[in-house]
């Protein structure tokens, strides 16, 4: 039922209702935005707990999943050379995360700027 909030979260953010967090794989929601949708649509209670551990961003997880990716996909033909860059561009925003923040585990408190 919680994926509700999610797919109301990403149709109001493609209407511009919501903001989001960038993130070196993609935009997240903003935590008082799931708050409220959450108690709007489920009357339940979001805590930042869970969003923490739910949108933490965890760059050495994801950088051993891009690598399974590629080694893949390198197995098939004809893919096109904007998959490549996407792999690339992602691999270093988060090689670059991973030097700012030193951390495993990077709360998405942290990124929003």
């Amino acid at each position: 039922l919680d994926k509700l909030c999610w797919v109301i979260w990403a149709e109001g953010r493609a209407n511009g209702d919501f903001k989001a967090i960038e993130t070196p794989i993609g935009y997240i929601p903003e935590y008082s935005d799931l708050q409220l949708l959450f108690k709007q649509y489920l009357d339940k209670e979001y805590t930042e707990k869970d969003y923490i551990e739910q949108f933490s961003i965890r760059p050495n997880k994801l950088l051993d999943k891009l690598d399974r990716i590629e080694t893949m996909y390198k197995k098939e033909k004809d893919v096109p050379k904007f998959f490549w860059n996407i792999l690339k561009n992602q691999r270093i925003s988060l090689r670059n995360l991973l030097k700012e923040y030193s951390m495993e585990d990077i709360s998405p408190i942290l990124l929003k700027k």
